[in-house]
């Protein structure tokens, strides 16, 4: 069956603007919890602190990219990367969430067990029908590290 490929654009995630008592109180949080890792001897676990929490911020600092996202025949398209539906296991969509309705795919992979979609632009019944043809719709729930994430301001 051949069908008109689905193609939309929005961002990444959502950007909140971070304050700088934002970051005031990660690294004040970090910094407690290293000096609490050296007083115990483990002085590996603060250096990875330290250095985990530079690229959280880092990463905190940057605004997201305008993506493509793409649904066709052979996979879902998400920027340049392609997800053939070989290596997906189900998807569903979470029509509750707090800004937007967001598709969710289950990957067979285990490093990336699920992708998170926005569905900004476009209709969740289109996209439900049309990833119908190739893949068992499931109830999928946003993993919790994701939602932690968002609340943070991710």
């Amino acid at each position: 069956m051949t069908q008109k490929p689905l193609i939309w654009q929005t961002y990444e995630y959502s950007y909140r603007q971070k304050t700088a008592d934002w970051y005031w109180t990660v690294w004040i949080v970090v910094i407690s919890l290293g000096a609490i890792s050296i007083i115990y001897g483990n002085i590996l676990l603060a250096g990875v602190l330290v250095v985990g929490t530079f690229a959280l911020s880092v990463f905190a600092g940057r605004a997201p990219q305008l993506l493509r996202y793409e649904i066709n025949e052979r996979g879902i398209i998400i920027g340049n990367t392609m997800y053939p539906y070989s290596t997906l296991e189900s998807f569903g969509i979470d029509r509750y969430a707090p800004e937007m309705p967001k598709l969710i795919v289950k990957s067979k992979k285990k490093m990336m067990s699920f992708i998170i979609i926005p569905l900004d632009t476009i209709h969740e019944e289109t996209v439900r029908k049309y990833l119908g043809y190739y893949l068992i719709e499931a109830d999928h729930e946003e993993p919790l590290s994701q939602k932690i994430m968002e609340y943070l301001g991710f």
